[in-house]
């Protein structure tokens, strides 16, 4: 009882697009791919919302990225918080970094027709 209430009293000051993305977080799932093994992709209702990639390029250690669903994630955080391009970049990886311990270097928005893997059954469906 006690726990929830201070559950209720810490979501209550979360401004309105933390609880947003905090919701997917809670919601989504995690899907490997057998081909392609440098890839984590999450899932949210059955439809890819981020993409994790790891590179094997020793020579570009920084080069891990994470693609954020443009549709559900980008372009909401844009039009109904009214965020600009590095500031959703920025509030994503802050996030990301804080709650879910992922840190990626590089986030890229995307549109599912637009990644590779887009034509594989068992990933987008």
């Amino acid at each position: 009882m006690i726990k929830d209430k201070i559950k209720h009293i810490k979501r209550c000051r979360l401004k309105k697009e933390e609880i947003f993305l905090l919701d997917i977080f809670n919601e989504m799932y995690e899907v490997n791919y057998n081909g392609l093994p440098n890839s984590v992709f999450y899932k949210l209702n059955d439809i890819v919302i981020f993409e994790k990639c790891f590179s094997n390029n020793t020579l570009y250690a920084n080069s891990n990225k994470l693609y954020v669903n443009f549709t559900l994630i980008w372009r909401v955080l844009e039009s109904d918080y009214n965020y600009e391009y590095t500031e959703v970049q920025d509030f994503i990886s802050l996030m990301t970094r804080k709650y879910l311990k992922w840190n990626e270097i590089l986030l890229t928005p995307f549109e599912e027709e637009d990644r590779p893997w887009y034509l594989l059954k068992d990933i987008t469906k």
